[in-house]
């Protein structure tokens, strides 16, 4: 196989699966129309939910509701926020970091 300059040998990167989940999705089609097995499930994790256990109330808030929005901010060394920042500003301040690692790295391998 020959590879052209520039181009991924593997555009499409490392395929996705979800193992755990293709193996649910095949015991639930196995289970067809019975679905006592999940009803028993859900029994059971509302019952550790009622019994004061963290994660499963968090589960069950989470099936239920959603997941809640996480909200996140960046600010920099000079307390600007980045969402003010142009791209141009931004591109910048990456750049103007990346240099600093590595002049760290550099001075680091000297020592």
């Amino acid at each position: 196989m020959v590879f052209k300059k520039g181009q991924s040998g593997n555009p499409g990167g490392r395929p996705k699966s979800k193992l755990f989940r293709e193996a649910l999705l095949a015991e639930l089609a196995a289970a067809g129309e019975d679905t006592m097995e999940l009803r028993d499930i859900a029994r059971k994790l509302i019952d550790m939910a009622k019994e004061g256990d963290i994660q499963a109330v968090k589960e069950v808030a989470d099936r239920l509701e959603g997941k809640p929005a996480q909200e996140s901010s960046v600010s920099f060394e000079n307390k600007q926020d980045a969402a003010v920042c142009s791209d141009a500003e931004l591109w910048a301040i990456i750049e103007n970091a990346a240099d600093n690692k590595a002049i760290e790295r550099a001075e680091a391998d000297e020592d």
